[in-house]
């Protein structure tokens, strides 16, 4: 049988204090765990993560163009939907990485990201580099940006804080952006809501997943198909109306 010291003497003690700690860690572990997981779950809920972001209409992406009053936020607006950036790819962007001598490039050259902590770090969240292709939408959206800069300047942030001119936050980004969804009326929207809307735009219009990986700079197909698991009301009625063949009518009424 095992033998228990008493409470009271010096080994019971350091038994009792030992248990009490195990509880303590075990406790404190719990709620960590339970504060991690119920702090993902509101950021979801709200739109804070790409899993949770929500897919808009195009008369939300109308309504919010509509509501961003700088060139700055415009462009902003346009890199992570028309590119379909993350926002802290966006914001690492410097002028040369979209301008070449006094004219907007083909493609933008995706090679930075800022991260947590705003600290800008040498390499993309996958850790390759990318050339993402400026389309006329885009092209335009860039090219009243960076109207009147000097070619001296490129190695200058593209996007620009309002105060002193430093490179604008990730926080900041999203500050703005939000501005804009909530004059708009749109709710529960983020910055990832653009990336993620695009995503889903190009795959309805025949865009292959291959090539939204690669535009997305996702690491597998897998993460790209994550992007297009919501299907929309109208689809699901397109679907059920594409297979039919010729019914000839019933005889005997």
């Amino acid at each position: 049988m095992e033998r228990v010291a008493p409470l009271g003497s010096p080994a019971g003690d350091r038994q009792t204090d030992s248990g009490a700690d195990r509880r303590r860690g075990r406790s404190k572990r719990g709620a960590e765990h339970g504060a991690k997981y119920h702090g993902a779950r509101r950021r979801e809920k709200r739109g804070m993560t790409e899993a949770g972001a929500r897919i808009l209409t195009l008369g939300e992406l109308a309504a919010t163009w509509g509501k961003l009053g700088t060139p700055r936020d415009r462009a902003l607006f346009g890199l992570c939907f028309f590119a379909a950036l993350r926002v802290g790819e966006a914001v690492a962007l410097d002028l040369v990485d979209v301008v070449d001598g006094e004219t907007i490039r083909d493609a933008i050259r995706v090679r930075r990201t800022v991260g947590r902590g705003e600290t800008l770090r040498n390499r993309t969240k996958n850790g390759e580099r990318r050339d993402v292709p400026i389309g006329a939408d885009l092209s335009g959206i860039l090219a009243a940006l960076v109207e009147g800069f000097e070619p001296g300047e490129l190695a200058r942030p593209l996007l620009c804080s309002r105060s002193g001119g430093g490179r604008l936050t990730t926080r900041s980004a999203a500050r703005a952006l939000q501005r804009a969804f909530v004059a708009a009326g749109v709710q529960r929207a983020s910055t990832h809501s653009l990336r993620k809307t695009w995503t889903v735009e190009a795959s309805r219009n025949g865009v292959h997943v291959r090539l939204l990986r690669s535009i997305l700079g996702h690491k597998s197909l897998r993460s790209t198909q994550h992007y297009l698991v919501e299907v929309a009301d109208w689809e699901k009625r397109s679907a059920v109306e594409v297979v039919r063949f010729p019914m000839k009518p019933a005889n005997g009424g």
